[in-house]
């Protein structure tokens, strides 16, 4: 052996290499935070799919509302069918399970004056527009733990344009 070779270096017995292993407290401390972002993941996810439902039972309850009633002139008993059209859209938003699920206390009317739906039509056009609008406070429902994230309230609006018999040149 010359001067200049190092010894054979010799592993101890009992000694491990640490290389790759992860401390049990380190899972301990990590748990909580996967936890966490787990129940954030879910209450963002029911967060998203409350918008869409209000959205699209918004989007149901403007059609069923435009096309419940006949001509939306003056000439009509404005007020019947107003009440009709408020009944169509509720009709509508109540037929979804998924908005009882997700909404605290329920969808809510979010139009003017506390309405599903609102309607415009002019008397010089043979169209009309109905808008439903509708309210929803969500918690991310499936959460573990309720009210850890707050509530949100998500709104959706749906609009849809018909036209509406017109009298014009008629005998």
């Amino acid at each position: 052996m010359t001067a200049d070779a190092a010894p054979p270096m010799r592993r101890r017995r009992g000694a491990r290499s640490e290389r790759g292993s992860t401390s049990a407290l380190e899972l301990m401390a990590l748990t909580p935070v996967c936890a966490l972002a787990v129940a954030f993941i879910t209450w963002a996810g029911n967060t998203g799919q409350a918008q869409l439902a209000v959205t699209l039972a918004a989007q149901e309850a403007a059609t069923a509302a435009a096309v419940c009633c006949g001509s939306f002139h003056s000439h009509d008993a404005a007020y019947d069918q107003n009440t009709a059209r408020q009944l169509a859209a509720e009709a509508v938003i109540a037929a979804r399970p998924s908005l009882e699920r997700l909404c605290t206390g329920g969808p809510q009317p979010a139009g003017p004056h506390g309405q599903w739906a609102t309607h415009t039509a002019t008397p010089d056009s043979a169209a009309a527009v109905v808008t439903a609008h509708i309210a929803c406070t969500t918690d991310g429902a499936a959460t573990p733990v309720r009210g850890l994230f707050g509530t949100r309230t998500v709104h959706g609006h749906g609009t849809h344009i018909t036209t509406a018999p017109t009298t014009k040149g008629t005998p």
